[in-house]
């Protein structure tokens, strides 16, 4: 491995491992994860905060979408029609998210790449987790977004460096 790519290991794992962490479980400090939601904090709170090129696109805009669901205010009373589009936004850059990577494991294993089947198990786990969390609480709380993000991070620095 080049001093490039040993740095760019360094850097995902100081976002999988600490950044997305840090970032994450600070909301703890905030608000009880398993009511409210990161939208909550970010609104109420005011702490806003290689692959085809088409799905790298489709990601990118998955991701700027997550970032845009917070940003736009979520307050059902004085504004009734952003708020909507702020659940909308959210909900389809998160599912658009996981469903992509849902569907680039499935695709992997499904063409002969056996060795993704145990990564494409741990995600279904790690699905499983967010969606039962937010059947059991009634929605999106902060447990959810919390627990999913910071096991993608895991996941996917793993998924990548894992040899």
């Amino acid at each position: 491995m080049n001093t490039s790519e040993k740095r760019k290991k360094r850097l995902h794992a100081c976002i999988a491992f600490l950044f997305l962490p840090i970032i994450d479980l600070w909301a703890i400090t905030y608000t009880d994860i398993f009511v409210n939601n990161q939208t909550y904090i970010g609104n109420e709170l005011h702490h806003p905060l290689c692959m085809p090129a088409a799905t790298a696109w489709i990601i990118r805009i998955c991701c700027c979408g997550m970032i845009l669901s917070v940003l736009l205010p979520y307050d059902p009373q004085g504004w009734f029609t952003i708020s909507k589009w702020h659940v909308r936004v959210a909900m389809f850059s998160s599912g658009g998210y996981a469903l992509l990577v849902f569907c680039f494991l499935f695709a992997g294993v499904s063409c002969g790449y056996q060795q993704l089947r145990p990564f494409l198990f741990v995600y279904l786990l790690l699905c499983f987790v967010s969606l039962y969390s937010f059947a059991t609480h009634g929605g999106v709380t902060s447990f959810t977004e919390i627990s999913y993000s910071i096991s993608m991070g895991f996941f996917l620095y793993y998924l990548r460096y894992h040899r």
